[in-house]
C-alpha cells in the first residue's frame, strides 16, 4: 500500500489491498473526464462496474479522486490463491453518459439547458448538483437527436467557448473563466520545487479560416413563377418541394399528392420526386401568373476566417498566412449552429499558443487554475491556464505532480464583437425532427358480426332450364 492515502470503494475501506506505487490520476481541463487507475489485491470486496470509488490524502479531508469504477478485470495471483483487481475509474461525469436526449432548445440560456439536461436526463439517485453553471450566453437554436448528456454539454461548450467538468462532490461547473490562482508562481526564484520544466510556440493546431459542412435544414419558403401559354399543365419546380402553396393571379388554389389525392377534388396535384406540379382542370390560361412557394431541403455550410490572424501569421513564416480546416457533421442542421462552431474553432485555434509543462511534489495545483510564468529574459511570460494534472505514487505514498498549461484563448466576447464584423450570418429554421417514440401496453376489443346466408345445394344440380348447371356453389347458366 502507499502511506498516506485512503482509498474507499463503496464506502469500503480497500487501502491495505492496494498495490504500491499503482496509483496513477489524471485531472484534465474540461472536455475529457478525470481517469484514475490503480491495483488491488487479496481483499475481501468484490470490485465491480458501477461502484463509487473516494480517495483521499491522509485523512478525508483532502479529496485526491472520486468517481466511478468504469471497469475492473481480475487477475488470479499466488497461485490462484488470491485475485489482483486492475481498478480502473471516471469522475462522476460517467453517469450522464447513461442516457440518451431527444430534445431542441430556441433562445435558452446555457444555464436552463444544462439544468434542464440535469433534472430529466441524469438519474435523481447520483445527486449532482448544478451550483456552479453559471447564465452563460443565450442560445439563439440548439437541437440534440440521442445524444448522452455529456455531449450536449460539450456541444454547449464547443458554441460558446465555455468549458465545464463534474466535481468530486458531483457538482457541475460551467464557466467562461474560473478566477482560480496557482498557489506558486513560476519564476527564476520560486516559492516552491519544481523540475523538467519546458515550453514552446504550438504552430500545428493553427487553423484560421474553418467551413462546417452539416445536414439538411429545411429552408425559408421560396417561390417559382411561371406565366401560363394557354397550352402547357405541368409546370417543373427547382428543388424538392415541401409544404407547398399555390396562386393563380394571386387566387389561393387547393394542392394535392399524386397516387394519394383524387385529382378532381383539387386544383393542382404535386409529384414530389419529379419536382412537378400539374393543373387538374387543363391547360394555364394564356399570361395567367401561376405562383407556386415552398421550402426545400438546403446543405448547411458556414464558414469564418481572422484575416488579422492570417496576417500575424505570414509575418511568422511568409506565405499567405492561410491555415484552413473543415469540419463535417450531419447532426449539425441549422446555418447558426454551423456558423457558432465555426467561430469557436477560429477563437481556438486562429493563433499559435504557447504551451508548457513541469513536475512539483507540492500539491494545490488543479486543472482551470491560473498559472504565471515570470521568468527574466523570455518572450513567453504571462498568464498560462493549466490544463490537465497528472498525479502518481512514487515513493511511501509521495505523491508527484506533472503540470500541463496553455495560453488562454481569446475572450468569447472579444473573438464575436471582433468577427460579427466581417461575417454575414444568416439566421434559418431547422430540418431536423425529434422523434420520441415510448412503447406502452395496450388491450383494444373486438366484436364483429357476420350474417351469411346459406343455400343448400346437392354435390350436382340440373336446374329448369336445360343450360343451368350447379355445382356445390357455382352455378353457370
Amino acid at each position: 500500500m502507499d502511506g498516506n492515502l485512503t482509498i474507499l470503494i463503496n464506502s469500503v475501506d480497500v487501502t491495505s489491498a492496494e498495490v504500491r506505487r499503482s496509483l496513477n490520476v489524471s485531472r484534465t481541463l474540461t472536455r475529457e473526464s478525470d481517469n484514475c487507475l490503480f491495483r488491488v489485491r487479496d481483499t475481501a470486496a468484490v470490485i465491480r462496474e458501477g461502484q463509487e470509488v473516494q480517495i483521499y490524502v491522509g485523512t478525508t479531508a483532502q479529496i485526491l479522486f472520486a468517481g466511478i469504477v468504469d471497469m475492473a478485470p481480475r487477475y488470479p495471483f499466488a497461485g490462484m490463491q488470491a485475485w489482483e483487481y486492475s481498478v480502473v475509474c471516471r469522475d462522476y461525469s460517467k453517469v450522464f453518459d447513461y442516457r440518451r436526449v431527444a430534445e431542441a432548445y430556441l433562445d435558452k440560456t446555457a444555464k436552463y439547458i444544462i439544468e434542464d439536461l440535469v433534472s430529466n436526463y441524469v438519474a435523481g439517485a447520483w445527486g449532482i448538483t448544478t451550483t456552479n453553471v453559471v447564465t452563460g450566453p443565450t442560445i439563439e437554436e440548439i437541437s440534440f437527436n440521442y445524444l448522452s448528456p455529456a455531449s450536449c454539454i460539450k456541444k454547449i461548450c464547443d458554441l460558446t467557448g465555455y468549458s465545464w467538468y463534474v466535481d468530486y462532490e458531483k457538482d457541475v461547473h460551467f464557466f467562461g473563466s474560473e478566477a482560480k490562482t496557482a498557489p506558486y508562481e513560476i519564476k527564476d526564484d520560486p516559492d516552491f520545487s519544481f523540475f523538467n520544466y519546458s515550453d514552446q510556440r504550438d504552430m500545428a493546431q493553427i487553423r484560421n479560416r474553418v467551413t462546417v459542412s452539416g445536414g439538411k435544414f429545411l429552408s425559408p419558403p421560396f417561390t417559382d413563377t411561371f406565366t401560363g401559354d394557354g397550352t402547357a399543365d405541368e409546370y417543373e419546380l427547382t428543388d424538392l418541394p415541401h409544404n407547398i402553396s399555390i396562386l393563380e393571379d394571386s387566387v389561393a388554389k387547393t394542392v394535392g399528392i399524386v397516387n394519394i389525392t383524387v385529382p378532381a377534388t383539387v386544383d393542382y396535384i404535386v409529384d414530389y420526386w419529379r419536382k412537378t406540379v400539374t393543373r387538374t382542370a387543363g391547360n394555364l390560361g394564356n399570361l395567367v401568373v401561376l405562383s407556386v412557394t415552398y421550402s426545400y431541403h438546403a446543405k448547411v455550410v458556414s464558414q469564418a476566417e481572422d484575416s488579422d490572424a492570417q496576417t500575424a501569421l505570414v509575418a511568422l513564416e511568409g506565405g499567405d498566412g492561410i491555415r484552413e480546416d473543415r469540419i463535417i457533421d450531419d447532426t449539425i442542421t441549422s446555418v447558426p449552429e454551423a456558423h457558432a462552431i465555426a467561430l469557436s474553432q477560429i477563437r481556438d485555434y486562429a493563433y499559435a499558443k504557447i504551451r508548457g509543462s513541469f513536475k512539483t511534489f507540492e500539491d494545490g495545483f488543479d486543472v482551470g487554475q491560473r498559472l504565471t510564468v515570470a521568468f527574466s529574459g523570455t518572450d513567453y511570460n504571462g498568464d498560462y491556464t493549466i490544463t490537465s494534472v497528472n498525479i502518481r505514487c512514487v515513493q511511501n505514498g509521495l505523491l508527484e505532480y506533472s503540470i500541463t498549461f496553455a495560453e488562454k484563448a481569446m475572450r468569447v466576447e472579444d473573438l464575436l464583437v471582433k468577427l460579427l464584423r466581417k461575417s454575414d450570418i444568416t439566421a434559418t429554421e431547422s430540418g431536423e425532427g425529434i422523434d420520441k417514440i415510448k412503447i406502452v401496453e395496450e388491450t383494444i376489443e373486438f366484436v364483429d358480426t357476420n350474417t351469411i346466408q346459406t343455400d343448400t345445394y346437392s354435390a350436382t344440380t340440373w336446374g329448369a332450364d336445360v343450360d343451368e348447371f350447379k355445382w356445390g356453389f357455382a352455378q353457370w347458366a
